[in-house]
Formats: structure tokens, C-alpha cells, sequence
């Protein structure tokens, strides 16, 4: 199967062949990174929307963001950044995947490259406790309130 792999490490996008076990993308995701520093080797995985219409996924490094030196991408209109290699097929509505789709173009169109070494932070969640419903749902109302003044003011 036909899937796409995105290489921040030497900022490529190249096509390669998934045998269709889902432990092929542990391969896919691994790999060299820089001289002096271990090769990637992923051992675990997220699955996330491309966003586009044809249902493509992308398949990342879930500890990405642990690695002491890492390379990352921001890929599409969303922003969402990603830490390490991003491998894209395509859903097949259920537990299986089919061939990508995309061309290579598209995939480079839509990608920023970060500069290796870069520091995300991943912000942690804030937790609040209400006494009572309604006090969580006044709160929730100030938020979303908050959060359209931010989109007017870049707007």
C-alpha cells in the first residue's frame, strides 16, 4: 500500500510501501536523525485526521515530544505541530487503512518546517472545581466569550 512519509529531519517527503500490518509503521517511523545523535526508534503511535476530504490519517510517534533533540513539522491550515517522522495513508472508515491519495505536492504545499532543536512547550491542562452546574456553565460562557475576542482581535 502507497503512504506517504514525512521526514522532518532532512525536511522530505517521499512515498514509500506499507505491507498493511500496522506494525510496519513502527519501521516507517523509525529511522536515522542526526550524526550525533540515537536513531529514532518508535515503539508507540498516534492516529490523527489529515483534515481533508478523501479521510487521510496520519500516523505519529506518541513520545515525540519526550526526545531530548527532535525535529518537528506543523502540517496544514490547523497549525497542529508534530514531533519526529508523520507517516499518511488513508481511512478506511474502520480498522484498516488504504493507499494514500495525496501527491507528494500537496503533502509539501501544506508543511512548515521547524528548525531542529526547537522547544514545544505542551501546555498542561488547568483544572477548575465548581460548587454547583450552573457556576461550571457561567464559567464555560466567560471562556468561549474569551476565546471570540481573541479571533476578532486577529481577525
Amino acid at each position: 500500500m502507497r503512504v506517504i512519509v514525512i521526514n522532518p529531519w532532512n525536511q522530505t517527503v517521499t512515498e514509500a510501501d506499507h505491507n498493511g500490518d500496522y506494525r510496519d509503521y513502527y519501521r516507517l517511523l523509525s529511522g536515522p536523525t542526526l550524526e550525533r545523535y540515537p536513531d529514532a526508534s518508535v515503539n508507540c503511535f498516534d492516529i490523527t485526521p489529515v483534515g481533508d476530504p478523501d479521510g487521510h490519517i496520519m500516523f505519529v510517534d506518541d513520545e515525540g515530544l519526550l526526545a531530548e533533540v527532535q525535529a518537528h513539522f506543523v502540517l496544514g491550515s490547523g497549525g497542529a505541530t508534530f514531533a519526529g517522522r508523520g507517516v499518511i495513508a488513508r481511512s478506511d472508515g474502520g480498522e484498516d487503512e488504504k493507499g494514500a491519495t495525496l501527491t507528494i505536492a500537496d503533502v509539501l504545499a501544506s508543511i512548515i518546517w521547524l528548525p531542529i532543536g526547537t522547544e514545544i512547550i505542551v501546555p498542561h491542562p488547568v483544572i477548575e472545581s465548581f460548587d454547583t452546574f450552573d457556576a461550571m456553565l457561567e464559567r464555560l460562557d466567560e471562556r468561549s466569550k474569551d476565546v471570540g475576542s481573541l479571533v476578532a482581535r486577529r481577525g
